[in-house]
């Protein structure tokens, strides 16, 4: 899998892109994507609230929530990119996990586990026909996050009636963060990459410092590309994190992916240690089987 450099006319001015996150802090690792957008033309929408690990502080969920909000404006304030194009529906992360364990704690659960997701479904859906945009930026469909996957699905049926609007997917993480911001090298639909300029770096760099109750994870995901960095040494193509996150991957999402089977094709491999209220999250039996719920029938 060979990355080719993103296609021109999405920075073109005019372009209008939309980037559709699930949590605060999703956004980090695109700084260098955000900046390239054309700023008059382009919006930020986060689906949750971020408050799944309010526990992990010792904060009031609602607290915890108010915090990450603040984070993400401040963070998106150092790209220049003002509070009045950015969007947060303030879904809480806590009722969605609970609400997809329900299919397999609960039986004859359904009808609100689906009520839930179509509510929020909508909700996107009726900020991109608003907005008419001609591109959309979103999570990569990877099997790591259950609500990044759910919200990707949820864009894929929000552009369906915008034929001329292109999807492209951002990889955050799977494999229990063993593949950080890339694509697996499974991955078999067409990548591209920007090489961020220094100065787009240092902005990018700076925005990292703007979320303190998410420094364990920002600290973990240091380390991890510490150790990828000193095994990519034994190639002689060592790297550490300021290069890392010089370059940014992306891809195109084709219109006739299908969701109901894992990404990575077998069940375990998908939300490794990802658990509600000590229920294993499950893909095929909590994500995968809400796609007829989501996506328009062909």
């Amino acid at each position: 899998m060979r990355p080719t450099p993103a296609p021109g006319d999405l920075f073109a001015p005019g372009t209008r892109n939309l980037f559709v996150f699930a949590h605060q802090d999703d956004e980090l690792g695109y700084a260098g994507l955000i900046q390239r957008a054309p700023s008059a033309t382009s919006r930020f929408l986060w689906v949750t609230n971020g408050d799944g690990l309010a526990h992990e502080l010792d904060m009031v969920p609602r607290e915890y929530a108010a915090a990450r909000r603040m984070e993400t404006v401040v963070a998106m304030s150092v790209l220049g990119v003002g509070e009045d194009r950015l969007r947060f529906l303030g879904n809480s992360e806590q009722t969605i996990y609970r609400t997809l364990i329900r299919q397999v704690t609960q039986s004859n659960a359904d009808h609100e586990v689906h009520a839930l997701v179509r509510t929020i479904a909508s909700q996107i859906a009726a900020e991109v026909r608003a907005f008419r945009p001609d591109n959309v930026f979103t999570l990569a469909w990877q099997g790591g996050n259950p609500e990044h996957d759910l919200v990707h699905m949820m864009v894929r049926a929000a552009i369906a009636p915008l034929p001329n609007c292109r999807m492209f997917e951002l990889p955050e993480y799977e494999l229990l963060n063993v593949v950080p911001l890339r694509f697996g090298p499974w991955h078999k639909d067409p990548v591209h990459e920007i090489r961020l300029t220094p100065t787009e770096l240092d902005a990018k760099l700076r925005m990292a410092a703007c979320y303190p109750t998410q420094d364990r994870i920002v600290r973990g995901f240091q380390a991890m590309l510490g150790l990828l960095g000193g095994l990519s040494a034994l190639r002689n193509k060592p790297f550490g994190f300021r290069e890392f996150l010089a370059t940014e991957h992306f891809g195109a999402v084709p219109r006739a992916r299908r969701y109901v089977t894992s990404p990575h094709g077998f069940d375990f491999l998908d939300y490794i240690g990802e658990d509600c209220d000590g229920v294993p999250m499950s893909y095929s039996r909590m994500v995968g089987s809400l796609e007829r719920v989501i996506l328009p029938a062909d």
